[in-house]
């Protein structure tokens, strides 16, 4: 199996991803070749190399290296499944398999995980969509309301509609501060400002070139601070007026949801206008500077069109890529230019999805099935995050050791931005002194900064080292929290680092 996708690389995760201990790999480590006709098999020859393979009933299938059980095929389909229970996977010959890019899916209608396995089997095998739950049958995949749709063209009207201001708006920007035809593009509103600047520190301290950082303010206070960082920033009321500036309480909320939309608009601009580009949100630090590693022109992933950071999560709404809208890279390309404008169209689901990572789910293998998108989901303990944070300890502790050297850290998988900056300041990821946390204090350095043109790109919030706190002993930390139990975030659970 890992031979395969070495050779043929789909561009999708592992099941479990490589950070989840929860998962034994080796359980599903090889891969099963059916071939439409004798003339396509490996030679008589190679076939009785192997004398050990796999015995189904009184057959024995031969188990034989990739290039040998390839060698005749004029074309290979990959096809994902894993070992369900009782589950059948038909191959019918009708169209060739190039005119089909999706799999009909049956399962028995009103069945319950609670019933016995007879009376299971007694009810019919009808369709259904991927998006079903085994056991109650809703689909995961739910339609808007038709509020939120009329919402939603209205949303796309007004911006439609000032597509030309805002490209002519955006392309001196682009055209001042672009390398080689790539930018970096990220989004934030007043009530994230903190993790804006927590990023341009962390790159000043860590010596990181971000003179290519574009940021698409939602309010004209995130506007200002961004110019005040140094930063390039382009910010327009006509489409973000309405976006709330006070942060999200929480993944997925009213708040959330309204910045999203921007989040869609950004980067279709950027690759409408014709560059490449690394969009990512604000609660990363690099260790590595990743866009160098992206355009390598002889690195592993100069063949692909898009690559994701690995989310971590396995469900259906983001099945198969798992890929995380809050980093990934974009070459821009008219397969591209087609898959962000079908974001914008997708965009009324956010409001069942939670967020715009199930549109990016939605749309990803569909793009990659009709026009041969090229997508790749990144090896997630190269791109780690919240996802490890909260569930990998060890894989936590190798960073902190240096046993493990991620190209950057994202700190998502957390509730709210409070927690965020708590996180981040324990794993030595936080680089904004503590003076500039108070909202009344930094509004006094930004407005003293726009009085004073001379203070530009200083307003004395970046700190040149990492900026340390303990605040949780039982979550990941760069050093050994002690404390109470009131410094304990659960209840049940223990010290992160073993004393």
């Amino acid at each position: 199996k890992e031979d395969l996708l070495t050779l043929y690389d789909t561009g999708v995760p592992q099941r479990g991803g490589q950070g989840d201990k929860t998962y034994d790999h080796r359980k599903e480590s090889e891969a099963l070749l059916l071939y439409s006709r004798t003339s396509a098999m490996p030679e008589d020859s190679v076939l009785r190399q192997d004398t050990v393979g796999f015995h189904a009933g009184d057959a024995l299938i031969p188990l034989i290296n990739v290039p040998d059980a390839v060698k005749k095929c004029e074309g290979l389909d990959v096809v994902y499944t894993h070992n369900l229970n009782r589950h059948c996977l038909a191959i019918v010959g009708n169209y060739n398999s190039r005119y089909n890019g999706h799999i009909f899916k049956f399962q028995r209608k009103g069945a319950r995980k609670k019933e016995t396995l007879q009376e299971q089997l007694k009810h019919p095998l009808v369709p259904i969509s991927r998006g079903v739950d085994v056991e109650n049958h809703g689909s995961a995949f739910r339609m808007p309301d038709i509020e939120k749709v009329e919402e939603h063209w209205s949303n796309l009207g007004t911006y439609f509609n000032a597509i030309d201001h805002l490209t002519s708006k955006l392309e001196p920007i682009l055209q001042k501060i672009h390398r080689n035809k790539t930018v970096i593009v990220t989004v934030t509103n007043a009530g994230h400002k903190t993790l804006l600047m927590n990023f341009v520190c962390s790159c000043k301290a860590r010596g990181f070139e971000i003179s290519n950082l574009v940021v698409f303010a939602t309010d004209e206070e995130s506007m200002h601070l961004a110019e005040d960082l140094g930063v390039a920033v382009f910010y327009d009321e006509r489409i973000f007026g309405s976006i709330p500036a006070t942060a999200s309480k929480q993944f997925g909320d009213a708040d959330f949801k309204a910045i999203v939309f921007a989040k869609l608009v950004a980067p279709q601009l950027v690759n409408m206008l014709g560059y490449d580009m690394l969009f990512q949100d604000i609660d990363i630090v690099w260790n590595q500077h990743p866009v160098d590693l992206f355009i390598d022109p002889k690195g592993p992933y100069k063949d692909f069109d898009m690559l994701f950071m690995d989310d971590g999560i396995r469900n259906i709404i983001y099945a198969p890529y798992q890929a995380n809208s809050g980093f990934y890279f974009a070459k821009c390309n008219e397969e591209t230019k087609f898959f962000f404008r079908q974001l914008l169209y997708y965009a009324d689901n956010i409001h069942k999805w939670t967020s715009e990572q199930g549109v990016f789910g939605a749309v990803l293998p569909e793009m990659a099935s009709l026009l041969g998108l090229r997508i790749k989901t990144l090896l997630d303990l190269d791109f780690p995050g919240g996802f490890h944070y909260h569930r990998s300890s060890d894989f936590i502790r190798d960073i902190v050791e240096g046993k493990a050297q991620p190209v950057i850290f994202h700190m998502h998988w957390t509730k709210s931005v409070i927690q965020k900056l708590d996180f981040m300041k324990q794993m030595g990821l936080w680089y904004v002194k503590d003076v500039c946390l108070t909202s009344d204090l930094l509004e006094e350095k930004v407005q003293g900064s726009i009085k004073d043109q001379s203070a530009k790109q200083d307003i004395g919030c970046c700190s040149n080292e990492a900026l340390v706190q303990c605040i949780f002993f039982d979550k990941g930390s760069v050093t050994q929290c002690k404390g109470d139990t009131s410094m304990r975030m659960f209840e049940s659970t223990k010290h992160f680092w073993p004393t």
